[in-house]
């Protein structure tokens, strides 16, 4: 992620777009691809097209190992590592973020998590932050002792698995104050 932002001078958006910004065609773990020593790969998808069509579709076989479960059941073409989406995080649609916005500070703002669920990893989907509050999304499960989550630092931390949703918003919200 910082080797993106460093090279476009912003993170990646949720997905890769269509022409018009509307429609999202693949993951932002597609977008990364040639900052994580996948540049071939990345040249592979034609990304004017959706994830599943089916020219992209062949290359879900090609998931890159770091995108594999660190332990437990691996899925082919399936990975755990997804975003928080939606407003008032750093991945909205389209909106471009950069990391001297995220002014609650990056040592306590998630880039990514362990997810509950796998998801194709080219496909653009990942987890949509609730409007209640008291909500949260499902996330890890595979490690009794917790959930890793991606620090927008760089740094990766093991939280509680019963990490109340007043404690960890807070750390999801990049702008907010808290």
């Amino acid at each position: 992620m910082h080797n993106y932002h460093d090279a476009n001078g912003n993170l990646p958006t949720h997905a890769i777009y269509s022409k018009g910004g509307k429609t999202p065609l693949l993951s932002w773990r597609v977008a990364i691809l040639p900052y994580i020593e996948e540049g071939a790969l990345y040249n592979e998808f034609k990304l004017d097209q959706a994830w599943d069509s089916p020219h992209n579709k062949k290359l879900i076989a090609k998931m890159p190992k770091l995108y594999d479960p660190i332990m437990g059941k691996r899925e082919e073409g399936k990975t755990l590592i997804q975003v928080f989406t939606g407003p008032d995080t750093i991945f909205d649609g389209p909106k471009k973020m950069k990391l001297a916005q995220v002014t609650d500070g990056t040592s306590s703002t998630i880039l990514a998590v362990e997810a509950k669920d796998a998801v194709v990893w080219s496909q653009p989907i990942d987890l949509p932050l609730p409007k209640d509050k008291n909500k949260l999304p499902a996330v890890g499960g595979r490690f009794s002792s917790g959930v890793h989550v991606l620090m927008c630092d760089g740094s990766v931390r093991l939280l509680p698995l019963d990490t109340m949703p007043k404690v960890l918003r807070p750390m999801i919200t990049p702008a907010s104050g808290d």
